[in-house]
């Protein structure tokens, strides 16, 4: 599962669109489980050549939602946003390594309107180091319409 061949790994597909995950990724999730995935790449390293951490809180922020998919919008049509995130730091890696991440469903509040998460990312796939666990809270959000997210857009680059 190492070499670029084998990248994305069977049975994962491409997450939704998304212009901040398109620009950092790209990230892939598996349909039938609670898992997504992503290859390092030069653009998501720092300074010493190791993986931002910055970069791995996106890509965790992002499980949060592949985990919890079958509260949200894929399922329910419901449209959330991250409330809260904590992560604890506790490995690194470099370019070209594969990273998963993980975890489960918490609780749902019962208006179904907080969806807490925890997780894991580990280099090398799901035997692999852990990287970092984090925890999330996702929160009920009604959805803009794309065209005013648009016209919010065009309106700061005024």
């Amino acid at each position: 599962m190492e070499s670029s061949e084998d990248f994305p790994p069977s049975g994962f597909k491409r997450c939704l669109a998304d212009p901040y995950q398109d620009h950092l990724g790209p990230f892939y999730y598996h349909p039938e489980e609670r898992v997504m995935t992503m290859r390092v790449s030069s653009q998501m390293c720092n300074a010493i050549g190791v993986l931002h951490g910055g970069a791995l809180m996106s890509f965790c922020d992002a499980a949060l939602f592949i985990i919890a998919r079958e509260h949200t919008v894929e399922t329910t049509g419901r449209t959330y946003v991250t409330l809260s995130m904590n992560i604890d730091f506790m490995g690194r890696c470099r370019e070209g390594a594969l990273v998963l991440g993980g975890g489960e469903v918490v609780k749902v509040s019962s208006d179904k309107d907080l969806i807490l998460v925890q997780g894991w990312a580990k280099a090398g796939g799901a035997s692999g180091r852990v990287l970092c666990v984090f925890r999330g809270m996702l929160k009920f959000a009604p959805k803009a319409s794309p065209s005013e997210h648009k016209a919010k857009a065009r309106r700061s680059k005024l």
